[in-house]
């Protein structure tokens, strides 16, 4: 199993009165009705986003560390999410097998 450990910034919306998720080391984005639905529905997104991205063999960014996050939002909430993956069992679906061929040949003609 491995652990990914990421900042999360969260910030109100006045004019929505929702709260946005931020994880910055992704440029990944949600929202909440309240600080805590925010926080589960980030988490979620996370374990989503790092799962497709271990599927695809995307490059996953390095986080920050939690004092780097919060020096650089120093009036936001930081908090810290994690996501754990089984490696051994990922497998791709037909369409997702599908969908990163077709990416990898998109990649190779934009690449020529």
């Amino acid at each position: 199993m491995k652990r990914f450990v990421y900042p999360m910034v969260v910030f109100e919306d006045k004019e929505t009165s929702e709260y946005t998720v931020l994880f910055p080391d992704l440029d990944i984005v949600t929202s909440g009705n309240s600080v805590e639905e925010a926080y589960l529905k980030g988490k979620d997104y996370l374990d989503s986003y790092i799962d497709m991205a271990i599927k695809f063999e995307s490059d996953l960014s390095s986080p920050c560390t939690y004092t780097e996050a919060k020096g650089m939002n120093p009036k936001r909430i930081v908090l810290l999410a994690d996501s754990k993956v089984e490696e051994q069992n990922i497998t791709l679906s037909q369409e997702e097998a599908s969908y990163k061929t077709m990416i990898k040949k998109v990649i190779q003609v934009v690449g020529d």
